[in-house]
């Protein structure tokens, strides 16, 4: 239990620095790029580069252990580059889903007019927040042994 908590704490700690690199690219694009005019594209934008963000941190510090476990193992047998790929890949198609949950509710909470931008932005974040890191354990993360 210790090493899931441990990993949930890690993972809210990515998320983040994941969200703020998120939150960064949608402003940028939103108010310097569309004028306030594409918010789904930008969100679309700040999405991938959290996508990104959240491969580079969960595989270098938050499933370490098992990325590097995998990793080690793919070496010996030749297939590292392809393992990184796959990984980088099912994370991509994870994240892409839980994109999918926060483009959604966020354009539905953003556009009914009832909630400011920032509140619409935390809830969708919260709810694909979750999904990603169920996924992100079973699925990207998931070792031999775990399987």
């Amino acid at each position: 239990m210790k090493l899931l908590d441990s990993a949930i704490i890690k993972f809210g700690l990515a998320g983040i620095v994941n969200t703020l690199a998120d939150y960064c690219a949608y402003f940028f694009v939103a108010y310097y790029i569309f004028d306030a005019e594409g918010y789904n594209i930008a969100k679309g934008v700040g999405a991938a580069f959290g996508i990104t963000s959240a491969f580079i941190l969960n595989s270098l510090w938050v499933f370490r252990q098992n990325f590097m476990q995998e990793y080690v193992l793919r070496n010996t047998l030749g297939g590292k580059s392809r393992y990184i790929a796959s990984s980088y890949g099912k994370m991509f198609l994870t994240y892409s889903v839980g994109m999918g949950l926060n483009i959604l509710i966020f354009s539905n909470l953003f556009s009914s007019g009832h909630f400011p931008e920032v509140v619409c932005l935390i809830a969708a974040t919260a709810v694909s927040m979750v999904f990603n890191f169920i996924f992100t354990k079973k699925i990207v993360y998931a070792t031999k042994l775990s399987r």
